[in-house]
């Protein structure tokens, strides 16, 4: 190599693990000096850049970035730039080749002395080029194997990473000692019965953000809280991840989401795999939750989807906090927008939203809040206490629920039959591979075996879906009995009113579509129309938790229509 008299010489190391030792660095550096020293060259201590923990994927690096602004920018402070080896520059070959063009037009050498490469040289360039794409290939190859060997974990039921609130995970170790085959996951005791508590506190009525309104409350700790860089406390977008985790009913899944880097930069960002890319493993061992509360949360998750499904998210969601049992219920029977409320002088009244932000509808009548929630109680009630009323409704949810039991049957006769004849499918292909002869026939064996794949994702997919009916039919519906109807009139008139969450679940659950129409009329009253089910448990505590639902509703026949001649003054 030429010499580096007089030159202004700039050292770059980096190491990309948190494995590794800091020393990496040190012993980078002094390689450095001593390729400087013995090529006539001074080591500046100002001009020595260094990046740690950080990995060559991407040149989103301060130690890299302040080098390249210094011997490329328009006042360039660098003659020359030393580093260990091509690949301690960047493990991508775009950005590699892109780096290399830039100091080539800016004038600046670039020697990568144990690769032996020295931009002033003939040839360089294709060494470089080479060195690189050997880097980049490298980080590919890692990539593979890394998610070859998490897949192996996970087929052996060992944890890979990234256990959710609820588990914990412990070593077990090999006869060396030296390095655990893998981790074991357990249940964290304690963490799972807050898990358990978040899903009873959605079941009986709370929102993604009343519960973590009232978690960060109570100072409960966050999962992952220690994590460097995390801000303390709960969000709701962690509320909705636990209670759409099939881990907690022993469902695990692996391979759903691949992590890539952003190029150029070092943020990560996943992508869903394919369906059949997924395993999928049950493991009955590591189940926190029961079928029925895991049952009522999912039916709530599907109820509170649909009514929002393409509407404006300004709308009372379920379990939002508020003061008020019917927000969130009530809509506008002339234009479906949901009922707001607004201050007045003698009370707080609800007005249609349309007509009130928007003047797009033409409903313009109000009405007070505490006298049609009363009137709402009274009447649901009285519905409760009417024995004729709920023996006809009972009738109707039984002949329901015998329904949906004989299509939950026949779709168990359909899956059996159909994972009957994919495991026979992959006998048979197991049994051609073995006959074979892969030496004479080796195009005939690659079909095979990616017929074999295929089959075998297909089974564990059916397997999946054959145990997620057996456990909905073995939780479904059921039909109260009357005296559960009198207790939970009762609570509506005592308990459940001063609890406005707890209370509008119940009403929520009670109708059909979990919605309350205004019709106003002439006289200034409403007409309010709901298809009404009063087929559900009474509370099994007070205030705290839900009714549960019986999961039936309400045909056309059996539709209550409720007249409330409540005038914009107050008066019934």
């Amino acid at each position: 190599m030429d010499s580096l008299i007089g030159l202004i010489i700039a050292i770059y190391a980096r190491f990309s693990s948190d494995n590794q030792k800091d020393t990496s660095i040190d012993d980078q550096i002094r390689m450095c000096r001593q390729f400087i020293e013995s090529h006539g060259g001074v080591v500046r201590e100002d001009l020595i850049f260094v990046d740690y923990s950080v990995s060559g994927a991407s040149i989103a690096r301060d130690g890299f970035d302040r080098l390249s602004r210094l011997a490329l920018g328009k006042a360039r402070c660098v003659d020359v730039i030393v580093t260990e080896t091509t690949d301690r520059l960047s493990r991508d070959l775009g950005d590699a080749d892109r780096f290399y063009k830039q100091i080539e037009y800016a004038g600046v050498r670039l020697c990568c002395f144990a690769d032996g490469i020295d931009s002033s040289q003939r040839g360089a360039r294709m060494m470089f080029g080479m060195k690189a794409l050997m880097a980049d290939q490298y980080l590919e190859d890692l990539r593979g194997k890394t998610f070859r060997g998490l897949e192996g974990q996970a087929q052996r039921g060992y944890s890979t990473g990234g256990l959710p609130l609820g588990y914990i995970s412990r070593p077990i170790w090999g006869e060396n000692k030296r390095e655990p085959i893998g981790f074991e996951i357990l249940i964290d005791e304690e963490a799972a019965e807050l898990v358990r508590r978040v899903f009873s506190m959605y079941r009986d009525g709370l929102s993604y953000l009343g519960i973590t309104e009232q978690l960060n409350q109570e100072g409960v700790e966050p999962l992952r809280h220690m994590k460097k860089g995390r801000r303390r406390g709960w969000v709701s977008s962690t509320i909705r991840e636990i209670l759409r985790n099939e881990a907690y009913i022993g469902i695990w899944r692996f391979g759903v989401k691949q992590w890539r880097k952003l190029p150029g930069t070092n943020k990560r960002r996943s992508r869903r795999r394919p369906t059949e890319a997924v395993q999928v493993q049950h493991r009955p061992h590591l189940r926190i939750l029961e079928d029925d509360l895991w049952q009522e949360v999912s039916t709530r998750l599907q109820s509170v989807a649909l009514k929002y499904k393409g509407k404006s998210v300004g709308a009372l969601a379920p379990g939002r906090r508020t003061s008020y049992p019917l927000s969130g219920l009530l809509v506008c029977a002339l234009c479906g927008a949901p009922m707001v409320i607004s201050g007045g002088s003698n009370g707080r009244y609800y007005k249609c939203g349309d007509a009130h932000k928007r003047a797009n509808c033409t409903n313009k009548t109000s009405i007070r809040e505490d006298l049609l929630t009363q009137a709402v109680i009274d009447h649901m009630v009285g519905v409760l206490r009417n024995g004729e009323t709920v023996a006809r409704l009972t009738e109707e949810a039984q002949s329901l629920v015998h329904e949906a039991s004989r299509t939950a049957g026949d779709e168990l006769l359909t899956l059996t039959k159909a994972l009957s004849r994919i495991e026979s499918e992959t006998d048979k292909l197991v049994i051609a591979i073995k006959t074979l002869d892969a030496s004479t026939s080796p195009g005939a064996l690659r079909v095979l075996t990616d017929a074999l794949d295929k089959a075998s994702t297909e089974k564990r997919l059916l397997e999946a879906n054959l145990d997620a009916v057996r456990t909905q039919s073995a939780s479904g519906p059921r039909v109260p009995a009357a005296e559960d109807l009198v207790r939970l009139a009762q609570a509506m008139e005592h308990e459940l009113r001063d609890d406005p969450i707890a209370f509008r679940e119940v009403l929520r659950q009670m109708t059909d579509d979990g919605q309350i129409r205004l019709e106003p009329q002439p006289d200034g009253s409403y007409l309010a129309h709901a298809f009404f089910m009063p087929l559900v448990v009474p509370p099994r505590t007070t205030k705290t938790r839900k009714p549960r639902s019986g999961g039936t509703r309400a045909s056309s026949s059996d539709t209550t229509e409720v007249v409330y001649s409540v005038g914009c003054a107050g008066r019934i």
